[in-house]
């Protein structure tokens, strides 16, 4: 996913408008410690306790989990092509309001490929930590979603009608 996403990065539009990087600053806080927590054997050792055993029907369910989170949020990315932004949600030159692909299904489907991929990695490791890890990534993936709406609202005169159509983060109910 890192690659795709640094990839991406080169070849996308200019930057009209951003958001104030205030008001990211906290969100991503809590992505990076989220996957800090997530990815660290640190945290395991030190309070190994786990909600979820481990055995192997969870880990392969976890690890399919990790890819198809990972696949949809590359594929949303792809459909974003020249338009997509990056960490911190933008306003490009000549953007364009997406509907089509995973845009068709919600309205931030990176963000629930992150979600999905994060779930199941935690299903997979099923300690208390990974899970509190899924927790930090939501809260700050709902934040972002927060101040991503308003920016959508603001730039794209149809996009409140995209809103009533397509759910938010999961399909056909928020």
């Amino acid at each position: 996913m890192f690659v795709v996403w640094m990839l991406g990065r080169i070849s996308n539009k200019k930057t009209l408008r951003r958001p104030l990087w205030s008001k990211y600053v906290f969100t991503t806080l809590l992505l990076y410690l989220g996957y800090f927590f997530l990815f660290s054997p640190y945290f395991s050792r030190i309070w190994p306790y786990h909600i979820t055993p481990q055995n192997k029907f969870l880990g392969i369910i976890g690890i399919l989990l990790c890819l198809l989170g990972a696949s949809f949020a590359i594929w949303a990315g792809f459909t974003l092509g020249k338009n997509w932004s990056g960490i911190v949600a933008t306003q490009k030159e000549g953007h364009k309001l997406i509907k089509s692909g995973p845009y068709n299904i919600v309205r931030h489907p990176i963000y629930l490929g992150f979600f999905i991929s994060m779930l199941g990695f935690a299903l997979a490791v099923g300690t208390i930590v990974a899970y509190m890890a899924v927790l930090l990534g939501l809260t700050a993936l709902l934040l972002r979603i927060w101040i991503e709406e308003k920016l959508m609202n603001e730039s794209f005169f149809d996009y409140r009608e995209y809103s009533c159509k397509i759910k938010r983060l999961i399909p056909f109910v928020w």
